[in-house]
């Protein structure tokens, strides 16, 4: 005798599930949930990498060595500091053999052809042009960064991170070091030993090279501050802990512990015996 569709459906309804039967309806129901949380595990694992993987560079440092050799030790020791940091620094240089090019950037840099100076002392003195030169190439080469000079060494490798943030609402940015005005129209001169320049698109750098002779200048941080002030609306100066130098300067004593960098090739070394620390070298 045969069953009616609704006598078979009411008998299986009856008829009590078995654990296998059981377990087979609950894997048929999780499974998509469990490629779901297992898609979900691979991307917080990709996540989880990316979030420890070095970021891409966000200041480029530069530094000319082009005199002092004896300020290698200096680069040496910014080239550690900077290294651990996500900057990138690169160093100019006509000595790409050094020990630090290979854990830094070295970028072989020949000499410009700079006439002498139009001071009294003539070619004795350190040649405005070359730095004013190397400006110019590295404004035309790179949209924006740091400048620093070799005899300048980075006390705290989160100066940069405070530099890049600084940095982000103005096109120039330096320390002034002399206290007397300049002129009547200019404030004082600003020091090029640290430097933030931001290319601007309506600005013609070369001029630089032609205002170092107009005004005869002995010093490329005079014609810096000319430049940088008559071409530059969005600029502005930095504290001196920025830019420690001589530490006293006027009514202004920095504390130690505050100096982000220091620049000064004769105190160098008793300030850092003051500071209880020593260069980081480069084997």
């Amino acid at each position: 005798m045969s069953l009616k569709p609704g006598k078979i459906a009411q008998r299986a309804l009856s008829v009590k599930p078995s654990p296998t039967s059981i377990a087979f309806l609950i894997f048929l129901v999780s499974f998509p949930i469990l490629l779901l949380l297992h898609d979900g595990v691979n991307i917080s694992s990709t996540l989880s990498l990316q979030h420890f993987q070095r970021p891409k560079p966000r200041l480029n440092v530069l530094t000319l060595i082009y005199d002092q050799k004896s300020d290698h030790i200096n680069v040496a020791h910014n080239c550690r500091m900077i290294s651990s940091t996500s900057h990138k620094f690169f160093i100019h240089t006509d000595d790409i053999l050094q020990p630090y090019c290979k854990e830094c950037t070295c970028i072989e840099h020949k000499l410009a052809q700079c006439p002498c100076p139009t001071g009294t002392h003539g070619c004795q003195v350190k040649n405005p042009c070359e730095k004013v030169e190397f400006l110019i190439e590295s404004v035309t080469r790179y949209e924006e960064f740091l400048f620093l000079d070799n005899d300048l060494i980075i006390m705290k490798p989160e100066f940069l991170d405070h530099m890049w943030a600084r940095s982000r609402a103005h096109d120039f940015l330096a320390s002034y070091a002399h206290l007397t005005v300049n002129s009547s129209r200019y404030l004082r001169n600003f020091n090029s030993g640290l430097m933030f320049i931001r290319r601007l698109p309506d600005v013609n750098y070369t001029k630089m090279r032609t205002s170092l002779y107009f005004h005869k200048k002995e010093q490329d941080q005079g014609v810096v501050s000319t430049f940088f002030q008559q071409n530059y609306k969005n600029w502005d100066s930095l504290s001196w802990k920025w830019h420690c130098r001589n530490l006293k300067r006027g009514y202004q004593d920095v504390p130690l512990e505050a100096c982000y960098t220091f620049h000064d090739r004769v105190e160098v070394d008793d300030f850092l015996i003051r500071m209880n620390t020593t260069r980081l070298t480069i084997p």
